[in-house]
C-alpha cells in the first residue's frame, strides 16, 4: 500500500515552499497533508500549487476542520478558489493515536460531490490502509 503514497516537494528557484502529500486510491487523490511555509503563506504558492496537482488528478478528495470559526472558513474558501465542493457526508477521520476518539471533518471533493460509492471506497481506505500505514 505505500507505493500508493505520494509526496510531492514544492520548491521555487530551489527554495523549500511546502508539499502535499496524499494517496492514490482507485481513479482519485486523496491529499492528506498540504502544507506550504508559514513565511510565505498568503503569496500563492498554495493555490498555484493546489491547480498542478488537480491538472495530475482530475479526481481528488480532502478532509478539512468544520467551519466552526474563521480559520476553517477561510479554509473552505481557499479550497473552493480550486473548484473543490463540499459533500454532506457525515465523517469522521480515525485518530493517529488510539487513546483519541475519531474526530469530525467535512469532506471536499474536485467540481462535484462524490457519489456514496465513492465516498464509500474512500472511507474504507482511509479506514483500513491509511490509517495502518502510520503504525508500520
Amino acid at each position: 500500500p505505500l507505493e500508493q503514497y505520494y509526496l510531492y516537494k514544492i520548491t521555487d528557484n530551489n527554495q523549500f515552499v511546502g508539499f502535499i502529500g496524499g494517496w492514490v486510491i482507485d481513479a482519485f487523490f486523496y491529499i492528506e497533508h498540504f502544507a506550504i511555509d508559514q513565511h510565505i503563506r498568503g503569496s500563492g504558492y498554495g493555490q498555484k500549487s493546489l491547480t498542478a496537482l488537480c491538472q495530475l488528478y482530475p479526481q481528488i478528495v480532502l478532509e478539512i476542520d468544520p467551519l466552526v470559526d474563521e480559520v476553517a472558513r477561510k479554509r473552505l474558501h481557499f479550497y473552493e478558489k480550486t473548484g473543490f465542493v463540499r459533500n454532506d457526508y457525515v465523517h469522521h477521520h480515525p485518530c493517529y493515536n488510539a487513546q483519541y476518539a475519531p474526530h469530525k471533518l467535512e469532506i471536499l471533493s474536485l467540481n462535484t460531490p462524490f457519489t456514496l460509492s465513492q465516498y464509500d471506497v474512500f472511507n474504507h481506505f482511509l479506514v483500513n490502509t491509511v490509517m495502518n500505514s502510520h503504525y508500520l
